[in-house]
């Protein structure tokens, strides 16, 4: 089974489009990064779909 980060990830960068979008997903986006920072390392996947997601969130944040 997929890991529940990996899902999460995958989930918002589906979802995840513009700045309206941050309201609708912050329990999505809050459970991801409280996921990501229990583990100790991460696929090249999970890397890159966490970069993107923080790429996101400072772009929209502006």
């Amino acid at each position: 089974m997929e890991d529940k980060l990996l899902l999460g990830l995958l989930y918002l960068d589906k979802k995840f489009k513009t700045p309206a979008d941050i309201k609708e997903l912050l329990p999505h986006i809050e459970l991801v990064l409280k996921l990501a920072s229990q583990r100790e390392s991460f696929s090249k996947e999970e890397e890159y779909l966490l970069r993107k997601l923080f790429y996101k969130l400072n772009r929209f944040e502006e």
